[in-house]
């Protein structure tokens, strides 16, 4: 009997609708009688219900995951303007040089403990009556050129180092980290009293830099 190979297709109607059954290569005998079939897939077919196509689904979920993502970048990005426009800028000349607000508490900088200067364009403040102002301990080595703030309530501590832009500090939470400061500490060897950038010193311990226009105070706010 001889056999010959061809590409078919066979349409059955079944009692539970119309199937079309496909067969990529088939055996036929000398009567066109299928004896054997090599390969094939059953996919029903409904006028009314179609299911949506594995590559259509995917490129929905895509386009869906696309707007997300755009929308949550936009978010972010509106978030990042807000806090750039809420930045406060000082002014050296109008500010209080011998008083600081922290946490709604006005504390006087007293005498023999320095006040808020300005060098090469940057504001800066005492560390140690900042530091104690906040609730810190302080210790100075003078080997290393290093102010240390330790607060006994919380753990928290903060380390800077003359000359050194970067402050090192450990948050309540026993995390450690270190920022950059938009100047390096320095010390007045007149009054003997160390400075950092205001700015450092009030992220520092937690606190955004602000100003009270009423009392020319500057503040540190939670």
């Amino acid at each position: 009997m001889k056999k010959l190979f061809a590409s078919v297709m066979v349409v059955c109607m079944l009692a539970s609708g119309m199937t079309a059954f496909a067969a990529d290569e088939a055996v036929l005998d000398d009567d066109m009688l299928i004896v054997e079939e090599i390969q094939g897939d059953v996919m029903p077919i409904s006028e009314t219900d179609e299911a949506v196509p594995a590559a259509d689904a995917a490129e929905v979920t895509t386009e869906e995951a696309t707007e997300e993502a755009a929308k949550e970048t936009a978010e972010e990005a509106t978030e990042e303007t807000a806090e750039e426009a809420e930045e406060v800028v000082l002014d050296y000349e109008v500010i209080k040089k011998d008083a600081v607000v922290i946490g709604g508490n006005t504390v006087a900088i007293a005498g023999g403990l320095g006040r808020i200067e300005q060098k090469d364009g940057v504001i800066f403040v005492p560390i140690r009556a900042i530091l104690e102002a906040a609730g810190y301990q302080v210790t100075w080595s003078d080997a290393e050129q290093m102010v240390m703030g330790a607060n006994q309530e919380t753990g928290a501590m903060v380390i800077m180092q003359l000359g050194n832009n970067l402050l090192f500090f450990l948050d309540a939470d026993g995390e450690e980290g270190k920022t950059e400061m938009e100047a390096a500490p320095f010390k007045n060897e007149e009054e003997w009293r160390t400075y950092a950038p205001i700015k450092a010193m009030a992220e520092a311990l937690g606190y955004k830099i602000g100003f009270d226009a009423e009392t020319a105070n500057v503040t540190f706010n939670k």
